[in-house]
C-alpha cells in the first residue's frame, strides 16, 4: 500500500515537473513572440515616420517646382520683350505685355516668400509686416532683379537689359537646383528601386 502511494506521489511530482517545464517553455516562447511583435511594431512606426518625412519633403519640393516653373517661364517672357522689334510688336502691345510681365513677377516674388521666408526676421525690418521682415533669400533676389530689369525695358532700346535677364534666370535656376538637389532625389529613387548605391544604371527621366 505504501509502495503504491509512493508511486503515485512520484508520478504526480514528475507530471508536475513536466507541466512546469512546458509552462516555462511556453512562457519563454510567448515572450520571444512578444519581443518579435514589439520589434515589428517599432520598425513599422519608424518606417511610417520615414514615409511621413519623405512625403513632407516631396510636398515642399513639388511646390517649389511649380513656382520655379512659373518664374522661369515668366522671365522667358521678359527676355522675349527684348526682341520686340523682331517679334513685330507695336509699342502699345509692348507696353501692355511689359506691364503684365512686371505684375506677374511681382506676384511670383510674393508667392516665393511662402516657400523661402526672409532670414533674420526678428533682427531686421521689425517695423514691416511679418512676411517682409528680415533679409530676402538669394533665390528671391534673382526674381526681384528680373522684375526690375523688365520694368526698365524700353521699346526704343529693348536689349539694354537682355544680359541682366539672362543672368538672373541662370542664377535663379542654379539656386533652385541646389534647393531641390535632384542628384539626391535620383539616389533616393535608386534606393527605392532596389539598385545598388554605386549603380551606373541611369534612372528613367520620366521618374525624375
Amino acid at each position: 500500500m505504501q509502495d503504491g502511494l509512493e508511486y503515485v506521489s512520484t508520478a504526480a511530482t514528475a507530471i508536475s515537473a513536466v507541466i512546469a517545464f512546458f509552462s516555462a517553455w511556453d512562457a519563454r516562447r510567448s515572450a520571444r513572440r512578444q519581443v518579435r511583435e514589439t520589434e515589428k511594431q517599432q520598425e513599422e512606426t519608424r518606417r511610417q515616420a520615414r514615409v511621413a518625412v519623405e512625403q513632407l519633403i516631396s510636398s515642399h519640393g513639388q511646390g517649389v517646382r511649380e513656382w520655379s516653373d512659373d518664374v522661369i517661364e515668366t522671365i522667358g517672357r521678359s527676355i522675349t520683350l527684348c526682341f520686340c522689334g523682331k517679334n513685330g510688336l507695336l509699342e502699345q502691345e509692348f507696353v501692355r505685355e511689359r506691364s503684365n510681365v512686371v505684375q506677374r513677377l511681382s506676384a511670383l516674388i510674393d508667392r516665393g516668400r511662402l516657400l523661402f521666408p526672409n532670414l533674420d526676421h526678428d533682427q531686421y525690418g521689425t517695423h514691416k509686416p511679418a512676411a517682409f521682415r528680415g533679409i530676402r533669400q538669394a533665390v528671391l533676389d534673382h526674381v526681384a532683379g528680373a522684375h526690375d530689369a523688365t520694368a526698365d525695358i524700353q521699346f526704343d532700346a529693348p536689349r539694354l537689359h537682355l544680359r541682366d535677364l539672362i543672368e538672373a534666370r541662370r542664377e535663379f535656376v542654379s539656386e533652385i537646383q541646389q534647393n531641390l538637389d535632384p542628384r539626391a532625389q535620383q539616389q533616393r529613387l535608386r534606393q527605392l528601386a532596389g539598385e545598388a548605391p554605386g549603380s551606373a544604371e541611369p534612372v528613367s527621366r520620366e521618374l525624375v
